[in-house]
C-alpha cells in the first residue's frame, strides 16, 4: 500500500497456557426510561411553549382570524409523523400575545406557541422556575 506503513501479517499471539475468560457485561446497568404524564387531562384550549416548533400551529379553526388557504404541505413533528396544513391566519385568544401567521394543521390535538416565531416577531421570552 503506499504512502501506509507496511504492516504485519502476523496476529499477536496470546502467552501459552493462559486463559481468556470471557464474561458478559451489560452495556448499561442503569435504564433511562421516560414517562410524560400530567395532572389533568389536556384540552385542545391549552397552548403550549415549543422551542422545537418553527411556527404557532393549532388545529383549532375557532382560534384564527383573517384564515386564508394555504398551499397544500405539511409539517413535520418530532415523531416523524406529518400534519396537513390547511391555512394560516392570526390567533385571537384571550389572554395570548397577538400571534400572527399560525398554522391550521389538520388533525393537530395541541396548540403550540412557537418561541423563535415569538423572537423573530421582537418579542422576548423569559424563561424562569416559576413562569414564562
Amino acid at each position: 500500500m503506499y504512502g501506509h506503513p507496511k504492516q504485519s501479517q502476523q496476529r499477536p499471539t496470546k502467552p501459552k497456557g493462559s486463559k481468556v475468560k470471557k464474561k458478559w457485561i451489560s452495556k448499561c446497568d442503569n435504564a433511562g426510561l421516560i414517562a410524560h404524564i400530567t395532572l389533568r387531562v389536556s384540552s385542545k384550549e391549552d397552548w403550549y411553549f415549543d422551542s422545537g416548533c418553527s411556527r404557532h400551529m393549532t388545529g383549532v379553526d375557532k382560534y384564527l382570524e383573517y384564515v386564508k388557504p394555504y398551499v397544500s404541505s405539511y409539517v413535520t413533528f418530532g415523531d416523524g409523523a406529518k400534519g396537513k396544513i390547511i391555512g394560516i391566519g392570526n390567533v385571537i385568544k384571550n389572554g395570548l400575545p397577538r400571534l400572527d401567521n399560525a398554522l391550521l394543521v389538520k388533525g393537530l390535538t395541541a396548540n403550540l406557541i412557537s418561541i423563535s416565531q415569538l423572537c423573530d416577531q421582537g418579542m422576548k421570552v423569559n424563561f424562569s422556575k416559576p413562569e414564562c
